[in-house]
């Protein structure tokens, strides 16, 4: 009777331990999820700032924290046709890139341009990243500070 009471207590224990190992591998996977999807947003804002043909220019050389406005136009009515499609769609997935003009204090004047849109209509978690900008209007020879705002779908 008291080996069988011995065993029943041996097995419950095994049991708990086996749950115990479950939720903790449950909870780390769902922690290395969330880390994965805040790596995929920074390497989606990284790839907005490292693309050459938006950089500001000055003869050959570039300026790393700069994009110019211009080059920012032409880029939004230039993502979604369809000779670009699919690689824009490589470089940013499902994503959206918003950057916010800030050209005066008050906001009367400020302007939103999107870059891209490609919206997960199924998936509702999203991460956002703002990255902090210099936009260049190389016509007007001024410069205004910008936000740039990565909202990956994930």
């Amino acid at each position: 009777m008291e080996t069988i009471t011995v065993v029943i207590i041996v097995m419950i224990l095994i049991v708990i331990g086996i749950v115990y190992a479950t939720n903790q591998k449950k909870a780390s996977l769902t922690e290395e999820r969330e880390r994965t999807k805040d790596i995929e947003a920074m390497t989606t804002a990284t790839n907005v700032l490292s693309m050459d043909f938006l950089k500001c220019t000055r003869g050959s050389a570039t300026r790393e924290t700069c994009i110019d406005y211009y080059k920012i136009k032409a880029l939004n009515n230039n993502v979604f046709k369809e000779e670009n499609y699919l690689h824009f769609y490589r470089l940013f997935g499902e994503s959206k890139i918003e950057i916010k003009i800030i050209k005066n204090i008050t906001g009367k004047e400020n302007e939103n341009i999107t870059i891209y849109s490609l919206e997960d209509t199924e998936n509702k978690t999203s991460i956002i990243i703002k990255t902090p900008i210099t936009i260049e209007d190389a016509v007007w020879n001024i410069n205004y500070f910008g936000i740039m705002e990565v909202t990956a779908y994930r």
